[in-house]
């Protein structure tokens, strides 16, 4: 199979004799081989684990995205990720850095509420002529 995970700015990974991709998706883990039929998942943070045809294992930390595996293609598109053999460092690299984003992304939702919610009370004040 032809494997490759995409970041928004660059290609993370390409390997064009993985035999085996396993990963995590929002609804549970996954296997993929050749033969397999297609497949859409989102995926949160993890770990993809990819088999080539000599046997070598590579591991990827993934953050939150898209797997599609249409024929013999693999494609991942995520926000973020990093490569490595080590994969206690990979784990770490999933809690660490894919976490505090998700920090991040709550205080810049939770803000955005309060804003939205400061717009509709002042638009609910207009109407009633304040």
């Amino acid at each position: 199979m032809q494997v490759r995970i995409l970041l928004p700015e660059k290609v993370l990974a390409q390997h064009d004799d993985a035999v085996k991709v396993v990963g995590e998706a929002l609804d549970g883990g996954f296997c993929l081989k050749p033969r397999h039929v297609d497949y859409v998942a989102v995926l949160g943070p993890g770990l993809v684990g990819i088999t080539t045809e000599q046997g070598q294992e590579v591991f990827y930390a993934v953050a939150e995205g898209m797997v599609v595996k249409h024929g013999s293609e693999v494609r991942f598109a995520v926000r973020d990720g990093a490569g490595g053999s080590d994969l206690g460092r990979l784990r770490e690299v999933i809690d660490e850095r894919f976490a505090h984003r998700d920090e991040d992304e709550l205080q810049a939702r939770n803000l955005a509420w309060k804003m939205e919610a400061g717009f509709i009370r002042r638009l609910m004040e207009l109407e009633r002529g304040y």
